[in-house]
């Protein structure tokens, strides 16, 4: 460094006796706002997800009498012997008329709420790590 360099020439003296806890106060208030802000992405995104899959779950319930997968597993009550009897082709017919898009659309919606229930959880317990109640 040059003879210019101006930290060299800083006493300590001059500095502000409260600056330590105004830097401190000031990087507590950044990791508030973060995790204020992560808190409510999170807890937006579990109200969507459960006011959206309600109509996931009627689309569900819906596709299983549609595509005729009730009436084939019904069968397996209705008439074991039979289904037992043709298990192979029992178990083609279930599996060619099982609603995967509707399955897919509601295990989706319910691995978002889980996801952001787990953040929401995570964050909430570091706010009350930065802001104690009894402080």
């Amino acid at each position: 460094m040059g003879k210019n360099s101006s930290y060299k020439y800083l006493d300590a003296r001059e500095l502000p006796p409260d600056l330590y806890e105004r830097v401190i106060r000031a990087i507590d208030h950044i990791k508030t706002k973060k995790v204020k802000r992560v808190l409510l992405i999170s807890r937006l995104g579990m109200v969507v997800s459960i006011i959206v899959f309600v109509p996931a779950v009627v689309y569900l319930y819906n596709s299983f009498f549609q595509t005729g997968f009730m009436q084939s597993f019904l069968l397996l009550f209705y008439d074991g012997a039979l289904a037992t009897r043709y298990w192979q082709d029992f178990s083609a017919s279930l599996l060619e008329t099982m609603p995967v898009t509707s399955f897919m659309v509601c295990a989706g919606l319910l691995f978002a709420f889980l996801v952001s229930l787990w953040s929401s959880l995570k964050h909430a317990s570091y706010y009350k790590q930065l802001h104690p109640i009894n402080a």
